[in-house]
């Protein structure tokens, strides 16, 4: 196998995460061959070298070539969308469909639009690894959470109901587990809470928030940019 290759193949016996990853893509971009060679590699370690034929080989570099690209259009996107002050709630969660992947690597499946009950639809629930869930709630990038136009440090009331609405999903995830499990079919036990909102907060506003969620328990705030940040160093790094 080529360098790159073998990095890929190596990760993904260590990792199941990226064994998930990578099985998931091949099945979706490439010929049934391809799959079943690469699930015949990781079924059977010892014999790789039987499966990778040059065939293989020219393929599946072909194949990964393009999910670099892929994800950096995707990364264009989003810095597009997050600067641009039109830019609405809605449109981001039609963009975290498509690239659900950015809110974060921890996470192997995201649901958009998961009913829990009548009244308790988070935006995503994410699955992890572990196959325990998280709640998502997104607002737009153009929703702030301080109030820019008052003289006092106030926070708005989007941020607020936004932060209601999760500790109800993660209340009601705790008063009725056993109906999660039993009739929605999904661990969803003590769930964390992520709320998605503004982007390109000052250093002070910055602060604030930090201190603010230092009292916050199991319920994470995430800026547009934060999120975008962390999405391409792991895209840089997966360069290395």
């Amino acid at each position: 196998m080529t360098e790159s290759l073998e990095k890929i193949f190596i990760d993904a016996f260590s990792n199941p995460r990226v064994k998930k990853a990578l099985m998931d893509y091949l099945e979706e971009h490439s010929s049934p061959e391809i799959a079943e060679t690469a699930q015949r590699i990781f079924t059977n370690p010892e014999k790789s070298d039987k499966f990778l034929n040059d065939q293989f080989r020219r393929e599946l570099n072909e194949i990964l070539k393009k999910i670099p690209k892929h994800n950096e259009s995707a990364l264009i996107e989003m810095s597009r969308l997050i600067n641009d002050k039109s830019t609405k709630e809605s449109d981001m969660k039609e963009f975290f469909t498509q690239y659900p992947w950015i809110i974060g690597f921890e996470y192997d499946k995201f649901e958009p639009q998961k009913k829990m009950s009548e009244k308790n639809i988070p935006d995503y629930l994410l699955r992890r690894v572990n196959g325990t869930y998280d709640v998502v709630e997104i607002k737009g990038p153009n929703d702030h959470i301080f109030n820019k136009n008052s003289k006092k440090k106030r926070m708005n009331q989007i941020f607020i109901d936004g932060l209601i609405q999760i500790i109800r999903y993660i209340d009601y995830c705790d008063k009725h587990y056993d109906y999660i499990v039993t009739e929605k079919k999904q661990n969803i036990y003590k769930p964390e809470g992520i709320l998605l909102i503004d982007t390109n907060l000052s250093e002070e506003e910055r602060n604030d928030l930090r201190m603010f969620t230092s009292f916050l328990h199991g319920i994470r705030i995430k800026t547009y940019d934060e999120v975008y940040d962390a999405a391409e160093n792991a895209l840089m790094l997966s360069y290395k």
